[in-house]
């Protein structure tokens, strides 16, 4: 009853039009991606990094950011360093309460606040961890670690809105445990590090370039 009340709907891509039309095949629903990426300013790097390293970014005052990381730092991080001691975390963002900076201190956490230029952060990094839970939008440092190359790991609900399809274009989970093993997987695994890689580059191109 409410799709009826508007003229038309805008959505950012085929797959929530195809979910919107399920509800009422009678809407005008179109989409329009209203997200571009400039896919040649993030080009991936040549090779796969070898150091274990995962990467975080978004501004800190955000509440659903912090919430997120705080989460990752809790629940997932220590089952990730307790089977890869060597794995470390990068955080770039500006304004960590004094609260996290100390969670961060504590986790032996690597901050970098604000950085202008994200692309050898990008580089650098073999995992790019979304820990999402709550909030509105669409997180655009998804598709902009996508476009640099870097596979994700994210909750359920960080990637809705985009169109893209956990398991094929980035690993998704909510349990603690099952997200630790999605970033050991991609911190481990070359070949699913490449596949998840090249579908999600694709998939920028392809949609938001």
């Amino acid at each position: 009853r409410t799709m009826r009340q508007f003229d038309c709907i805008l959505v950012t891509h085929d797959e929530e039009r195809r979910r919107a039309l399920e509800l009422d095949p009678r809407a005008r629903v179109e989409t329009l991606p209203f997200i571009l990426m400039d896919c040649e300013q993030f080009e991936p790097a040549p090779h796969i990094p070898r150091d274990p390293t995962m990467i975080f970014v978004g501004f800190l005052p955000h509440t659903p950011n912090e919430e997120g990381l705080r989460w990752f730092l809790e629940n997932v991080y220590p089952r990730v360093k307790n089977e890869e001691p060597a794995a470390r975390l990068v955080v770039v963002g500006a304004g960590a309460s004094t609260a996290m900076l100390g969670l961060m201190h504590d986790c032996g956490v690597e901050y970098h606040g604000f950085v202008e230029d994200l692309r050898a952060e990008y580089a650098r990094s073999r995992v790019y961890i979304a820990p999402i839970m709550t909030g509105g939008g669409i997180r655009t440092k998804i598709l902009e670690a996508m476009a640099a190359g870097v596979p994700v790991v994210s909750s359920t609900f960080a990637p809705l809105g985009i169109g893209i399809t956990p398991g094929a274009h980035l690993l998704a989970a909510d349990d603690p445990g099952e997200h630790a093993q999605c970033v050991l997987r991609l911190l481990r695994d070359d070949a699913a590090w490449w596949r998840i890689r090249r579908r999600a580059r694709r998939f920028v191109e392809e949609n938001y370039s």
